[in-house]
């Protein structure tokens, strides 16, 4: 019985908004006439950026999240991998060695990564999953995922010099 009056209260107070605004424009447009119209198009393009940034904002917060849970391991291997193409004596044993552990840690911390980064994505999609299938939704999820990737990117775009420019791989 709440819900179906709250329900109700967001219909009328839904089309009380549409009201107005269909009121401002109607009288807008006739005192105004195409002056209203290109700064409709300005508002509409400001506020579809405003959308971007938040979404992009939300994604790099939930790749930063991520990204600071594997940090420590993720630094304390580059200083190990650092250290050791410091050092004047080495053998190729050794290289063999900070190779395969290297391989396995990046795996590992990867795996961190991706598994926390799954359970983020997770709980975000779970706040829209209430609202049924529509453009909106999609726009939003598909929005979310490309900037999740383009982070991602950034970041192994700053890793791989870094692991790339170690003594073991010249």
């Amino acid at each position: 019985m709440n819900k179906t009056i709250q329900n109700k209260k967001d219909k009328i107070r839904s089309f009380i908004i549409s009201l107005f605004f269909a009121i401002v424009l109607f009288c807008g447009y006739q005192y105004f006439g195409n002056y209203l119209i290109n700064f409709l198009w300005i508002f509409d393009l400001l506020l579809f950026a405003l959308l971007f940034f938040v979404v992009m904002l939300i994604a790099g917060f939930a790749v930063l999240k991520s990204l600071f849970i594997v940090s420590a391991e993720l630094s304390l291997l580059i200083f190990l991998a650092q250290s050791y193409c410091n050092i004047s004596i080495r053998s190729i044993d050794s290289d063999n060695a900070l190779k395969g552990l290297l391989s396995i840690s990046i795996l590992y911390i990867g795996g961190i990564f991706f598994k926390t980064l799954y359970i983020t994505v997770r709980d975000y999609y779970k706040k829209v999953e209430k609202d049924p299938l529509s453009f909106k939704k999609m726009f939003l999820v598909s929005f979310f995922i490309f900037f999740i990737a383009v982070i991602i990117w950034q970041i192994y775009l700053v890793m791989d010099p870094i692991i790339q420019d170690l003594c073991i791989y010249k």
